[in-house]
């Protein structure tokens, strides 16, 4: 499958996903799932991994832990997974920040 076909298959899933559970978040709610969703759904393809016990630690204190923030995570993961592998940009960023926030593997 091309590159085009995947953003668009992407793009009108994204359109498809129901808005109201990010109505339920705030922005700062909303800018942490974004994060988190690439820092889980990039580890595999950029070679760094998450700890399990720090990330379910981040995830109840940092307040992202109900049902619609949930649902924003899993459903951006999904997308991510459809578009292009990160580039190497993308992955240092995204293991810097899960390094800052304390999830990334030893």
């Amino acid at each position: 499958m091309g590159t085009a076909v995947r953003r668009a298959i992407a793009f009108v899933i994204l359109m498809s996903i129901p808005t109201l559970a990010d109505a339920e978040m705030s922005l700062t709610d909303m800018q942490k799932a974004d994060a988190l969703a690439k820092i889980i759904g990039h580890a595999e393809q950029c070679g760094y991994g998450i700890d399990d016990v720090k990330l379910e630690d981040y995830y109840s204190k940092s307040g992202l832990n109900n049902p619609e923030v949930f649902s924003h995570i899993t459903n951006l993961i999904e997308l991510n997974s459809l578009n292009a592998s990160p580039t190497k940009s993308e992955c240092t960023m995204a293991r810097l920040t899960a390094k800052k926030i304390g999830i990334l593997t030893q």
